[in-house]
């Protein structure tokens, strides 16, 4: 179960109507940089499984609360379902990279709750110091369980993750380089970060 933050959200988008902040938002450096990675996912079209390898790290003291998160490109074929968040006292383990399902079982994901809380309108806090890395207590980050899937055969491209944020009264954003390579239908080739070839199913590649 998810538990939604709607009452934020709409509080939120009234802002950002009130503010005349409808514009692009502007990227920001307020979280940390993530460096560019990818890797490949087998599924079945229209079964959903979660990608939870991303976890956010806000590096600008203060808060800044989620409110969207989107791939590029648009027409990927990779369709969210839906984007849950762990705090840092809600899981024992830094990430998971792949789950069943979307949501997600806790034990498949280390979390130590029963409801995760929807990642639009979830507001990440910093408070300006983290505790020592080697700090057995020192789970840092809040993880992304991103719950996608295709709806058909074939081979589909995601390159970034996208996440706007309103911090400060300002719309930003953060794109995390996140290329992922969804295998609908078939399998993983032996490198382990693309499709097998398979004459039964189409390839299909967008951006």
């Amino acid at each position: 179960m998810i538990r939604h933050h709607s009452n934020v959200a709409v509080a939120l988008s009234l802002a950002l109507l009130l503010s005349g902040c409808q514009a692009e938002p502007s990227e920001s450096e307020d979280f940390r940089a993530a460096y560019e990675h990818g890797w490949a996912v087998e599924v079945m079209p229209g079964e959903p499984v979660t990608d939870g390898l991303e976890v956010l790290y806000l590096d600008t003291p203060g808060e800044a609360t989620i409110t969207d998160v989107s791939f590029t490109p648009q027409d990927s074929g990779v369709e969210i379902v839906g984007v849950a968040i762990l705090g840092p006292e809600d899981r024992e383990m830094g990430a998971t990279q792949l789950a069943a399902g979307f949501p997600p079982a806790p034990a498949e994901v280390s979390a130590t709750v029963d409801t995760y809380d929807d990642a639009v309108g979830y507001t990440v806090t910093y408070e300006g110091s983290r505790a020592p890395a080697d700090d057995p207590e020192a789970m840092e980050g809040y993880q992304l369980l991103i719950g996608i899937a295709a709806e058909t055969l074939g081979r589909f491209e995601r390159k970034t993750i996208e996440v706007t944020y309103e911090m400060d009264g300002a719309r930003r954003l953060y794109s995390i380089p996140a290329e992922l390579i969804v295998c609908s239908g078939s399998r993983i080739d032996a490198t382990g970060l693309d499709c097998a070839d398979s004459p039964s199913v189409p390839v299909t590649k967008h951006g």
